[in-house]
C-alpha cells in the first residue's frame, strides 16, 4: 500500500482494517477498569458515533475533542471526520480561560469530553455558547442531563443503520482534518488547520523511518 494514493485518514484506516483479523485487539485503554476494542468494534463504533454526531453537524462543522490519550479519543476523531466534521483536539492542561477561548474562536456545535473533572473546567461556559448542541461524555458525570449529554457507550450499543465503505468518501487529500490550538508562550492560542494530505505525508515519513 502507498500512502500516496490515499484520499484521506478513515481511507487509511480501512485499508489497514481490512488486512486484520477483525477480532485481533487494536486499542485498549490503560484506566481502570480496562476496556479492549477489537479491529472489528472499533470499525463499527466509529460508524455508530459518526450516526449520532450526524444528527447534530453539518459538513465542515467544528467538534471539540477534550481527553486524555485513549482508545475512545481515536474513535471520536474518526467518527468526526466520518461525520464530516473538523475534529478540534484541545490539550487536557488548558486552564478554564484557554477552553473558554478556543471554543469563541472555533465555536463547535459538539463537545466530546472524557470525564467529569475536564467537564468541570468547561461547565461554567457552556451556557453562554447556544452553538453547542450537544456533549457527548466518555465516563458518567454527576449532573448528566439526557436533553443535552449522551454517554459514549450507549452509542455503541445501538445497532447501525448500514456499513460504510471508507473507501468512497468525498473528502480529499486538501480538506481540514482537524485544527490544532497551538499553547505558545505569549498570548492567546493560535488554530492551525492541519489537512488530511499533511498527516498522511507525516505516515508516509514515519512509515519510511521505522522500516
Amino acid at each position: 500500500m502507498k500512502i500516496d494514493n490515499i484520499k484521506n485518514l478513515l481511507e487509511l484506516f480501512q485499508h489497514q482494517y481490512q488486512k486484520k483479523n477483525k477480532e485481533d485487539i487494536f486499542l485498549k485503554s490503560l484506566k481502570r477498569p480496562q476496556k479492549e476494542y477489537s479491529w472489528e468494534s472499533v470499525y463499527l463504533n466509529i460508524i455508530k458515533l459518526s450516526e449520532e454526531i450526524n444528527k447534530y453537524i453539518n459538513k465542515g462543522d467544528r467538534c471539540l475533542l477534550v481527553s486524555e490519550n485513549r482508545p475512545e479519543w481515536l474513535i471520536s476523531d474518526l467518527s468526526i471526520m466520518l461525520s464530516g466534521g473538523i475534529t478540534v483536539p484541545a490539550y487536557t492542561t488548558y486552564t478554564e480561560r484557554d477552553y473558554e477561548y478556543i471554543i469563541n474562536d472555533c465555536t463547535p456545535s459538539i463537545l466530546i469530553i472524557s470525564d467529569k473533572t475536564l467537564y468541570s473546567k468547561i461547565k461554567t461556559i457552556i451556557p453562554k455558547k447556544k452553538f453547542i448542541k450537544k456533549i457527548i461524555f466518555f465516563e458518567s458525570i454527576d449532573d448528566f442531563d439526557s436533553t443535552f449529554h449522551l454517554n459514549i457507550d450507549e452509542i455503541f450499543e445501538k445497532k447501525i443503520s448500514s456499513s460504510k465503505d471508507f473507501f468512497n468518501l468525498d473528502i480529499q487529500r486538501k480538506d481540514i482534518a482537524c485544527i490544532i490550538y497551538t499553547s505558545g508562550t505569549q498570548g492567546n492560542p493560535k488554530g492551525v488547520m492541519l489537512s488530511h494530505g499533511g498527516i498522511l505525508n507525516n505516515c508516509e515519513g514515519a512509515n519510511l523511518l521505522l522500516k
